[in-house]
């Protein structure tokens, strides 16, 4: 474990893993099924040289950075929190978006197979599902579009980047201690 800090009032801590190593039998023992990439019975992607590849849904970097993370608190024994950004249109889907909503719904599958896993080892794994969020790519949104897609919202508003951000912190803090395998929506009611 690395980087602890201390980001107004909330503690955070970093953690580092090595996604080729396998370690003690109580990680690799943690991360029986998160570790096989071939799925559960064998299913997988084939690359062009025949190697198998984790199913293209969930995006293979949130797999395997959740794999580490997982790992290293696994054996530093302290329990932990993982949280996923995913996207409301994991639930919803979006014309246009049949790629990003299967890859967003990927990452609630693995955020809810992960908190079961891994809740014997205090680690708890939930999601966060952002709505419209004013970020760098809305900028470039035409401002009559970004109205229409304010009116949908029951807030009348995008939310702000630091409402997801506060949502994530929550997640990842003792505050919630009791709270795994959730998808947490931030939409300003978008959908309701």
């Amino acid at each position: 474990m690395e980087g602890q800090g201390n980001t107004e009032g909330q503690e955070s801590v970093g953690a580092q893993g090595d996604t080729g190593h396998r370690g003690g039998h109580q990680r690799d023992e943690a991360m029986e099924d998160i570790g096989d990439t071939r799925g559960t019975r064998g299913h997988g992607t084939r690359g062009h040289r025949g190697d198998v590849h984790p199913a293209p849904c969930p995006p293979q970097g949130t797999f395997l950075v959740t794999q580490a993370v997982a790992r290293a608190l696994v054996a530093a024994g302290t329990g932990g929190s993982i949280v996923h950004v995913g996207s409301i249109v994991a639930k919803v889907g979006n014309v246009g978006q049949a790629n990003y909503a299967a890859s967003k719904a990927g990452v609630e599958g693995l955020t809810r197979s992960c908190a079961k896993e891994l809740a014997r080892f205090g680690v708890r794994c939930n999601a966060v599902l952002p709505g419209f969020i004013v970020t760098p790519m809305t900028q470039k949104v035409p401002p009559k579009v970004l109205a229409k897609f304010a009116g949908l919202v029951p807030m009348g508003r995008l939310g702000d980047p630091e409402e997801v951000a506060d949502v994530c912190a929550f997640l990842a803090s003792g505050d919630s201690g009791y709270v795994t395998g959730a998808s947490v929506e931030v939409t300003g009611g978008l959908f309701i």
